[in-house]
């Protein structure tokens, strides 16, 4: 968007300005006008010029008669030409709405540099990827600043910026200088970030999982303590505890989608039959909300096919207008997530 509006402000600057870079076109009266004041100046310094030659009196004044009735129908003429354009009147009109234009388009650029160009860049993408990219970019300011001041308060800041950034091994060594120099061993925060990391290199995966327990230990009311643990058990090739840890972290952050992809894998990988509740979470959720009122489609509460099962199979399995079909969905699974819709209706 912010670009658009940079496209337009140029186009519409050019389209004002190119007039003016263009020779101006002198009308009738400006010709009209300069020779007759070039005329009315020469037979004024005739005039001068003839009191002082040596000429006899009678071809004196009837010199002066004929220069003076030029001057005359000159000066008559110069009256009745439209008036002059004041010398401090812009000489092209086109200047005017350019200068107003270019002082608009500049008074928006420095308000919107300040304002609302700073989150025109993060549209059309979620609210996720929008802080990750937001982190990026300060990344290099924070990391400069945690490595000049030593200060463990800005060692925090960028090692959570780095992880939040998707830089898990800058953010695992800012976390692993932050201990060294607190000296504080029970951090559950840089210590499950720091496990997380450790659990995807072979050597260190069984230390890692001793970290995010310990982390998770301490606090247990954290759910990114259980999402992390589920990676680690993942990585540690514990699918069950995986599993165990993916469920608690959904049930202290309901809303959260993080980790609906990881229990859908595990529950196939095990065996396990994914609840209705589940199931609407990873299919339905994204579009329709959490309880069905709504998000990117519309309410399904409303729907005349939450009473009638039958109906509902169907648009689940073959889609309907924009809703994608789901054939995967059948058999129990489908009578599950059935039930579940049909639940959320008040």
């Amino acid at each position: 968007m912010m670009y658009l509006i940079l496209a337009l402000a140029v186009v519409m600057l050019v389209a004002v300005l190119l007039p003016t870079s263009r020779k101006a076109v002198a009308t009738v009266e400006d010709t009209q006008r300069s020779d007759l004041q070039e005329e009315r100046d020469l037979l004024v310094s005739e005039l001068r010029d003839l009191s002082v030659q040596s000429l006899p009196d009678t071809e004196r004044e009837r010199t002066e008669l004929v220069f003076k009735a030029r001057l005359a129908r000159v000066l008559k003429a110069l009256d009745e030409l439209p008036p002059a354009p004041s010398g401090t009147a812009l000489s092209r009109p086109a200047h005017l709405p350019a200068l107003l234009l270019t002082l608009g388009c500049a008074s928006l650029m420095i308000v919107g540099g300040f304002t609302f160009f700073q989150s025109w860049r993060y549209k059309g993408i979620n609210e996720g990827e929008a802080k990750q990219l937001q982190n990026v970019l300060k990344l290099p300011a924070l990391q400069t600043r945690a490595s000049t001041t030593k200060n463990p308060e800005d060692i925090r800041a960028y090692a959570r910026a780095a992880f939040d950034a998707g830089k898990f091994q800058q953010s695992a060594q800012a976390y692993a200088d932050l201990l060294n120099q607190t000296k504080n061993t029970r951090d559950p925060e840089a210590l499950r970030r720091m496990g997380v990391y450790l659990s995807t290199t072979e050597q260190y995966k069984q230390q890692a999982l001793g970290l995010v327990q310990s982390a998770v230990e301490q606090d247990p009311k954290e759910a990114e303590g259980y999402l992390l643990l589920g990676y680690t058990h993942m990585n540690n090739g514990n699918g069950q505890e995986a599993l165990d840890a993916f469920l608690k972290f959904r049930d202290l952050k309901p809303m959260s989608l993080e980790a609906d992809e990881q229990i859908a894998e595990l529950r196939a990988a095990l065996g396990n039959n994914a609840t209705g509740a589940e199931l609407f979470a990873q299919n339905c959720a994204a579009c329709h909300g959490p309880e069905g009122k709504g998000k990117t489609a519309p309410s399904i509460l409303s729907s005349a096919a939450m009473n009638d099962t039958e109906t509902l199979k169907t648009l689940i399995q073959k889609g309907a207008g924009a809703m994608p079909a789901f054939p995967s969905i059948k058999g129990e699974a489908l009578e599950a997530l059935v039930k579940h819709v049909q639940s959320l209706k008040p």
